[in-house]
């Protein structure tokens, strides 16, 4: 479970965004801000009821306590998808022969009627997900850019 600094030092160097993506203005004095940004009450009514506090873009939570900053990437050099895309990959990583339309069904935009148990109902709807690519087929390996 992660305390004090290493809760803080999970914000800028060990989490998921922090691992994919280097940030800008993370410096010692995030890593020795040992001290949660504030405390969530015990109950969860008071919380929801009485709740005041601001997010940044960048926190975590530990039990009742939260570290909230704000986190920017560092610039860089733009990468295209295609040029992190492996070729020649296995053709199990490729959706099976014949099984298109059952994709392009699940892109598609849809509305569907929801009802719980309790008897409420609510109305899911998504628009449209592209169903073709301008990348070549592959599969997506992260690696840094140069």
């Amino acid at each position: 479970m992660l305390r004090g600094s290493a809760a803080s030092t999970y914000l800028g160097k060990e989490a998921f965004f922090a691992r994919a993506f280097e940030v800008r203005g993370y410096t010692a004095t995030l890593e020795s801000h040992t001290k949660p940004t504030f405390h969530l009450k015990d109950s969860i009514r008071e919380t929801s009821d009485k709740f005041t506090n601001q997010f940044e873009n960048a926190g975590v939570a530990v039990g009742n306590s939260v570290w909230t900053k704000r986190l920017e990437p560092k610039k860089g050099p733009i990468a295209r998808l295609d040029s992190v895309v492996e070729r020649g990959v296995d053709d199990q990583f490729y959706a099976p022969n014949g099984s298109i339309e059952g994709w392009r069904a699940l892109k598609a935009a849809k509305a569907v009627k929801r009802r719980a148990k309790n008897g409420f109902e609510c109305e899911y709807a998504e628009g449209p997900l592209q169903t073709t690519s301008t990348v070549p087929p592959g599969r997506f390996s992260p690696r840094k850019v140069a």
